[in-house]
């Protein structure tokens, strides 16, 4: 399609311009605040509390929640309106925006045509893909859970480490720890022995995954809380209908700045209507019901944090069976601030839906953990997936490599690869790619076919290596960028040309240290750059140790037998 010169095309991956991809960024901080505010007038309109607080309109996870995206994108018409750009034309492909679109038009009595490419939903046939699919992984889970799973009922009072098991978490019979590297093997043998993981499976699409992981699981000689194993029929009958009333509940939709959002609202809700991801919030919650019906005693839970709804079914399900049991938060990563649900926030301390006490990886961000919710416990804990970065050497060699540190979206991955095949690489330099580890060399390939370029050499090696030789890290929402800026390598970051830019370096270290990159002018500029002044960072002010004393520290307020 080709666009008039003043079109302001609003649609999902369409791009902006560059600059309103800057101008939506610096707008997003402000729409953030209000975001979280509206979020909380939504709580108290509806009375939220319970297994409403699994709903993702209220989650605030940006990963599954569109809200805030659409409320950035508004935001931006409405400043270009408030300072009088000329716009004829608008493209949108998202129904629900279409009156809040209108709506600021008239506000600002502005004449211009709204083109509207995408058709809206058929609620009636989307209830009925989600309901197939919810009814497909639950078959699987109870299926395979029943058939492969084991169950322990521990004598002693345990301790519950929640993690992810990805289908590459297990080879050859190992845990391959990506979460909590090192915590076990800095505790006593008798803490050991109270530690049961409680893994949420990620990734399993076809009954062979289910079948194939539920097996490796099986037969882990590590301690393990298999749900699957302790859910019953009734259980997945329960959850599925709790999926489908549970949206129904919400009715009081408010206004976000007198504009009228109840369509998008509205969206929201009707995509978590049995849906699966509700269905499974609702079986952890569930879960724990049954362990307590078994005998098993929870003293203490460790929580992998990222505030999403799989993290407040523990909670809510914990509370409810296990009132005693002390529950720790761990959020052992950096991102940009543009994941909001990161930030713990008053009233969802107040709806029990926060752990007793959040754990960081260092002093850097214990402040910053309770802007929002002065009420929460923080604490530095040990860094554990940072371990590389503390035993980090600088070895002087000569500085050859510029690193595509690949983070989990793979969207963003194919804008790196496509934004540094642009650049005309100087012959001593060269493009070194590392895959994010929830996916092979094999398939990041497959799905991003413009990655085999004779311009891009792909390494197997651990970050923390790479980095020994590397003049510049290219990267966008990831921990890489920190472990870059921590290892005294600069970093580029993928400037968003859809949306917002969600640095995760922006007020955690200086600018002098990273800069954001737009086009391929930028990334050249990056480049020549790199060699520029770098501030030299205090490793321990952002990274905890990870030593046994460090990590006693982190389980003091736990009970072992």
């Amino acid at each position: 399609m080709i666009l008039c010169e003043n079109t302001l095309d609003l649609r999902r991956d369409a791009k902006l311009t560059v600059e309103d991809a800057k101008k939506i960024s610096l707008l997003e901080p402000i729409v953030r605040g209000e975001y979280n505010k509206y979020i909380g007038t939504l709580v108290d309109f509806n009375n939220v509390k319970g297994l409403q607080w699994l709903l993702r309109l209220v989650c605030r996870n940006t990963d599954r929640s569109m809200l805030h995206y659409w409320l950035c994108k508004l935001s931006l018409l409405e400043y270009k309106l408030q300072k009088g750009f000329k716009i004829d034309k608008i493209l949108i492909d998202y129904p629900p925006i279409e009156k809040p679109v209108k709506q600021l038009l008239n506000k600002y009595k502005a004449k211009c045509l709204v083109d509207i490419t995408g058709k809206k939903k058929n609620i009636k046939l989307y209830f009925l893909n989600n309901l197939v699919r919810n009814l497909y992984h639950c078959i699987n889970n109870y299926f395979w859970g029943r058939l492969l799973g084991r169950k322990i009922i521990p004598k002693e009072k345990i301790l519950l480490l929640d993690t992810f098991f990805f289908k590459n978490t297990i080879n050859n019979g190992v845990i391959h720890d990506r979460y909590y590297p090192g915590l076990i093997n800095s505790l006593t043998p008798i803490e050991q022995g109270n530690i049961f993981y409680l893994p949420i499976f990620y990734g399993l699409r076809t009954p062979l995954d289910y079948f194939t992981q539920f097996r490796k699981v099986s037969k882990l000689p590590e301690k393990i809380i298999f749900k699957e194993c302790w859910l019953v029929c009734t259980d997945y009958i329960y959850a599925i209908w709790q999926s489908i009333i549970l949206p129904k509940s919400i009715t009081n939709i408010p206004k976000w700045r007198g504009v009228n959002i109840a369509d998008i609202v509205k969206d929201e809700l009707i995509q978590d209507q049995a849906g699966a991801s509700l269905t499974q919030a609702v079986l952890i919650e569930r879960s724990f019901m049954r362990y307590k019906e078994s005998g098993i005693r929870i003293y203490g839970i460790i929580d992998w944090f990222e505030n999403q709804v799989v993290d407040r079914a523990i909670y809510l399900g914990a509370r409810r069976n296990y009132p005693g049991a002390y529950i720790k938060g761990y959020q052992g990563f950096v991102v940009g601030k543009g994941y909001v649900g990161l930030q713990p926030i008053q009233y969802e301390y107040d709806g029990g839906v926060l752990p007793d006490e959040l754990l960081v990886m260092g002093e850097a961000y214990v402040d910053d953990r309770r802007l929002e919710c002065s009420k929460l416990l923080v604490s530095a804990a040990p860094a554990f997936r940072m371990k590389h970065v503390l035993n980090f050497k600088k070895i002087i060699k000569k500085k050859d490599a510029i690193i595509l540190a690949m983070p989990m979206s793979l969207v963003e991955s194919s804008e790196i690869v496509n934004l540094s095949l642009l650049i005309d690489l100087p012959e001593n330099l060269k493009f070194e790619l590392k895959v994010h580890p929830t996916i092979t060399i094999e398939e990041f390939k497959k799905i991003i076919p413009q990655s085999v370029n004779r311009k891009i050499e792909f390494k197997k090696q651990s970050l923390s290596n790479l980095l020994s030789k590397a003049c510049l890290v290219i990267t966008s929402a990831s921990s890489s960028a920190l472990d870059a800026v921590l290892c005294g390598v600069s970093v580029a970051i993928l400037g968003s040309r859809t949306t917002y830019t969600n640095n995760p370096l922006d007020g955690i270290v200086s600018s002098k240290n990273w800069v954001v990159c737009y086009t391929s002018t930028d990334l050249q500029n990056a480049i020549i750059n790199s060699h520029k002044s770098h501030q030299s960072l205090d490793v321990s002010y952002y990274l905890n140790s990870v030593s046994q004393a460090e990590v006693q520290k982190m389980i003091s307020n736990f009970k072992f037998n």
